[in-house]
């Protein structure tokens, strides 16, 4: 998730960007934090926008179904999004496709199962199977993870074109456990060896004590669906 503080009352838009339309995404993008609600003071603090032009966009969100009030008239996420995301599934046939080989990898390994597919700040999950086991990892539909920080990132990473790969490893690279490799050459060499040997692992990079492996999933032309 993209820090947005402070940075949306910044004269550096790009021209070829709607303003409004970018402070209204950031909001949204704000609501995936989180599944409680928010308050028009807390959204204008992390945005750095004033309460006035916050109420502006929600006004114009809800009319529009991306937002709701509830009861203590906070906002939520309403029901838009969610038509947008079965939209999404939809075009991406791959789910249905994966599931029936995702169930039975989950029930011979008794581990979680989880399909992920290139986003833009990193891979986002479009499937999940949970492990029946009493202590699991879960990951939510629509979860997305660093694409630095894990086999499953690490797998997308490694195959992204050269620019993009760049991109990434030039941004500041989270620590989010000790052992998290932030160090761009010390990644370079790993993706290096995931696309030798084609699977990534991962122990406690993301989050302390979890393990993962993750293959790639190719399309017909070679290039990398999920």
């Amino acid at each position: 998730m993209r820090n947005t503080t402070g940075s949306l009352d910044s004269p550096a838009a790009r021209p070829a960007r709607v303003r409004s339309v970018d402070r209204a995404l950031a909001l949204l993008d704000l609501f995936g934090e989180r599944t409680d609600s928010w308050g028009v003071s807390e959204l204008a603090q992390r945005t750095g926008l004033s309460k006035a032009s916050v109420f502006r966009l929600l006004q114009s969100l809800t009319a529009h179904g991306y937002t709701a009030r509830d009861g203590s008239h906070r906002y939520v996420l309403g029901m838009k999004p969610l038509l947008l995301a079965r939209a999404l599934l939809r075009r991406h046939g791959v789910v249905e496709v994966a599931r029936p080989r995702m169930e039975t990898l989950a029930r011979r390994t008794g581990e979680s199962v989880v399909l992920t597919v290139d986003g833009t700040d990193g891979v986002v999950c479009l499937a999940a199977v949970d492990s029946t086991q009493p202590l699991r990892l879960s990951v939510q539909v629509g979860h997305v993870t660093p694409y630095h920080a894990g086999a499953t990132g690490k797998v997308h990473l490694a195959h992204l074109p050269p620019e993009r790969q760049q991109r990434v490893l030039a941004r500041r690279l989270v620590r989010y456990t000790p052992r998290t490799v932030t160090d761009p050459g010390a990644l370079r060499r790993q993706l290096a060896e995931i696309r030798r040997r084609g699977y990534a692992i991962s122990r406690g990079e993301l989050d302390s004590g979890v393990a993962a492996v993750a293959v790639p999933v190719p399309g017909p032309d070679g290039a990398l669906v999920a």
